[in-house]
């Protein structure tokens, strides 16, 4: 038997399985949930900034939509109005003696005095009168003919 002053010769392994973290291991544990914790944080930021940024792009998709129909619309506006400027000198040459023809002579911007003589003689033969109606209509188509270049061009 072993008496309380002796030790007994039992040896206990320096490696029986339950050994601790030190303190190196716990310190890299700490760090890697402190790493995982910010890119969470990290990612849930970007993302709110990813759809914010997406709320953004449809409604700069939406406003370029409406401004590209308006653009589009003054666009036809321009066109339409060009033919009608070219339009209404003809018209007023047309339209001499009418009461339209002071508002046509108007909007052309022509002097109807100007448009009065030429109309009277142009009246004196009939053959004057169809080939000043002729040359009318080639002005009138060559200006069309420029501004749909012009148009095709833009």
């Amino acid at each position: 038997m072993s008496t309380p002053d002796q030790q007994p010769d039992i040896e206990i392994p320096a490696s029986a399985g339950l050994q601790g973290l030190g303190e190196l291991e716990v310190n890299e544990l700490v760090q890697r949930k402190y790493s995982e914790l910010e890119r969470k944080k990290k990612i849930e930021s970007l993302s709110e900034e990813l759809e914010k940024a997406k709320q953004e792009i449809e409604e700069l998709q939406f406003e370029l939509q409406d401004k590209q129909a308006t653009l589009d619309a003054k666009k036809q506006i321009e066109y339409y109005s060009n033919i009608i400027g070219m339009a209404l000198p003809g018209l007023a040459k047309l339209l001499t003696g009418t009461p339209v023809a002071s508002a046509v002579n108007f909007l052309a911007g022509t002097d109807e005095t100007q448009v009065i003589e030429a109309s009277t003689s142009t009246k004196s033969s009939p053959t004057n009168q169809r080939e000043s109606i002729i040359e009318m209509m080639k002005e009138f188509s060559e200006g069309l003919n420029n501004q749909v270049k012009e148009n095709m061009m833009v």
